[in-house]
């Protein structure tokens, strides 16, 4: 499979959000705030192997945990980052919310 087409589009909902650490709430925060993790609707014959190539190439960062699970709408995986990337920054550098 192309890397172009493993990941479909960035997962921005407000859980998602949360594991980026970007909420309002002060006890979201406190949870989530060392999560540095990326949710994203991928392809769903996508392998955790090729989701973790494609985060990488595509976006330019290391992946330390590749999870995925299906949903009702498709198949989604939860990247964690290595702490040397920062989800908050990718999260700009894709237009995602």
């Amino acid at each position: 499979m192309r890397t172009e087409d493993v990941i479909i589009a960035a997962h921005v909902k407000e859980k998602a959000l949360s594991m980026m650490g970007s909420t309002a709430d002060p006890e979201e925060i406190a949870r989530s705030r060392n999560q540095n993790k990326l949710v994203f609707t991928v392809h769903r014959h996508a392998t955790k192997g090729e989701i973790r190539k494609a985060a990488e190439e595509l976006l330019g960062v290391k992946v330390i945990k590749v999870n995925t699970f299906q949903a009702k709408d498709g198949k989604r995986a939860i990247v964690k980052l290595h702490p040397s990337s920062h989800a908050e920054a990718i999260r700009e550098k894709i237009g995602a919310f």
